[in-house]
Order: structure tokens, then C-alpha cells, then sequence
């Protein structure tokens, strides 16, 4: 059974990840991930297309992770890395050429340096979120109409924030939700590092967990992707209720004003 994953962080470590439980569960599957942390939506759009259109990679499981809205992308890979590592809080200054590809503006270490300090003045002076929210929604939509284009593909989405679960649901029909956000578990962990505060990079570079999950958790996430693979037929076009009770989360109690 091969399996392709597009998307961010969330999707795209092999190993020590829930990747590698789901890949322990079955000899079968083998699996292939184009998963790229710090990522836009766009990205995960165009790596499907470029995998499946392109190159005519045949899958019988897909898996897409919906990042979140705020992300940048560009075409040229060595730019596009520089807007991850900022997503991310990750240092990444040098410039090289990727693939022997020069990227237009940015020549030397020192065009990259500028091109680095205009991603904040980006987010400060031009970002707007009304018009990004709207173009954001419109790729999930995208997305969640891959199953009836390819029917003979089984496809699973994984919502990354509570923003992308609530846009996804509005619009799912065909294939299998998972009802849950990323984010959120990421943040009611138990010993979780800082919080993934909606809006901003993620975790102010102070999460050093793989996928931003303990292994208790890539454990229960495995597993519940192997559920779903393995009952896909009984589950297709619905949405995935998660027992969160298999997860390694601390929920926050109800102050007295809330009863």
C-alpha cells in the first residue's frame, strides 16, 4: 500500500514520529512524505500536483495536513525555505543556490540578508488577514475536492488549527476528516514547551519536539491513522470522531464563572 503526505511539520518526520507507528502497524505500507515544516497550504497543494500530475506517482492513501493561514510561499525553493524558517523561528541565513537554481533578487549573502529582514516588514506593513483567511479557505476547499478527481484514492485530512478544523468541516463531503486540531494537542500536552499561540510563528522556536508532539501522543495519532486506513471503507465520508482519552493531554477546568 503506498502512501504520499503533503503538508507542514506535522507530517513530515519518518522517523520517531507518528509516521513510524503507523509504518510499524503494517509491512504493507510504504510511505512517502513531502511534508516541509513551516510551509503554506500552497505548498502542500503544488508537491501533491507536482508528485501525482507530473510525475504520475500512483497512491492508494493520500494524507494532507492544513497548516496554518498565515504563511507565505514561493516558487523558488531557496526563498520559499527562508519564509519556513520563519515560521518556524529557525536561523537560516546562508545563501546558497538550491538545485543549481539561482533565485531571482537575492545574489549573495548580502541581497538574502535583506531579503530576510523584509519578511517582518511584510507581516507588519502588507499582510491582511481578511483577504489570506479568504484565500486560505478557497485552498482547503481545493483540497477537500481531491477525492473526486482521483476516486480511486483514499484521502485523509488531518486539520492543523482550530481556524482550518472549522473550515474543513463546512465544506468536507468525500473522503475522511479527522476531527481534531493539531494545535490543540500540541498545546494541552502535558509538559508542552510554550504555546502555539494562533497567529504567530510556532512556539517562538522553543519547541524542539519532533512534530511538535511527545511520543505518547505520535504514538495515539499512529494508531488512530491505522484505524482509520484499515476501516477506510466504513469511515469514508465521515467525520472522524478522536477518543481523546488515548492522548496525553491536560484539559483545562472550568473556572466558577463558567458553571
Amino acid at each position: 500500500m503506498k502512501i504520499g503526505m503533503f503538508g507542514d511539520s506535522y507530517i513530515a518526520y519518518i522517523n520517531n514520529s507518528w509516521i513510524s507507528h503507523l509504518n510499524s502497524k503494517c509491512q504493507d505500507y510504504k510511505i512517502q512524505t513531502y511534508g516541509k515544516g513551516g510551509s503554506n497550504l500552497f505548498y502542500a497543494i503544488d508537491q501533491f500536483n507536482q508528485a501525482v500530475d507530473q510525475r504520475k506517482e500512483k497512491y492508494n492513501v493520500v494524507v494532507f495536513t492544513f497548516t496554518w493561514h498565515e504563511r507565505q510561499y514561493s516558487a523558488w525553493p531557496y526563498r520559499n525555505a527562508q519564509y519556513c524558517a520563519f515560521s518556524e523561528s529557525r536561523k537560516f541565513s546562508a545563501y546558497k543556490n538550491v538545485n543549481g537554481i539561482n533565485d531571482p533578487g537575492i545574489y549573495d549573502d548580502a541581497t538574502n540578508a535583506e531579503f530576510i529582514a523584509t519578511i517582518p516588514k511584510f507581516y507588519e506593513y502588507m499582510y491582511d488577514d481578511r483577504w489570506t483567511r479568504f484565500d486560505y479557505e478557497l485552498e482547503v476547499r481545493y483540497i477537500l475536492e481531491l477525492p473526486d478527481r482521483y476516486p480511486d484514492t483514499e484521502f485523509i485530512f488531518l486539520p492543523n488549527t482550530e481556524h482550518a478544523r472549522s473550515i474543513a468541516k463546512k465544506h468536507f463531503s468525500n473522503g475522511v476528516l479527522v476531527d481534531l486540531a493539531f494545535e490543540t494537542v500540541s498545546n494541552l500536552e502535558s509538559n508542552a514547551p510554550a504555546p502555539l499561540v494562533p497567529g504567530e510563528k510556532i512556539n517562538f522556536g522553543r519547541d524542539r519536539r519532533i512534530g511538535h508532539l511527545n511520543q505518547n501522543n505520535h504514538r495515539a495519532v499512529g494508531e488512530l491513522m491505522h484505524d482509520i486506513i484499515s476501516n477506510y471503507q466504513e469511515v469514508k465520508n465521515k467525520v472522524y470522531q478522536v477518543d481523546f482519552d488515548k492522548f496525553d493531554m491536560i484539559f483545562p477546568t472550568k473556572s466558577v464563572s463558567e458553571t
